[in-house]
């Protein structure tokens, strides 16, 4: 049985790689690719946030919070601080709440090993505490 290689050719609705309209930069500035620009493929709400699609150096097609780019804009709040407030305080208001959480969740992980640990732990006559 012979084998017959056909050749593909690209789809004629892909996007061209020179074809971006519009360019942005990662102005993040602890992300890695902070500072580097990429075009911008498209916009989009994903779950609840804002989001940019791009391709980066090496062809993979990848997205980012459209806060972390040029895309959104100056945020109003850091533009009026001009330096002076390192923290939004809605950031600061999620924070204290996700460390409570934290805090709750650690106590409960502490007294539920406690009560496990109690309960296992064989005394020195070899029964275990809900022996009895």
């Amino acid at each position: 049985m012979e084998t017959i290689l056909i050749r593909w050719n690209d789809a004629s609705i892909a996007r061209e790689r020179d074809s971006v309209e519009e360019e942005f930069e990662v102005i993040h500035p602890f992300h890695p690719l902070s500072g580097e620009r990429f075009g911008l493929i498209s916009r989009w709400e994903n779950w609840g946030g804002d989001r940019v699609l791009f391709e980066d150096d090496e062809g993979r097609v990848r997205s980012l919070p459209t806060a972390w780019t040029s895309v959104a804009g100056a945020d109003p709040y850091v533009t009026l601080s001009a330096g002076r407030s390192f923290f939004r305080i809605e950031d600061l208001r999620a924070l204290v709440s996700l460390l409570e959480k934290c805090a709750t969740a650690a106590g409960k992980c502490k007294e539920d090993s406690a009560v496990y640990v109690n309960r296992n732990t064989p005394t020195t006559d070899g029964r275990r505490v809900d022996d009895g």
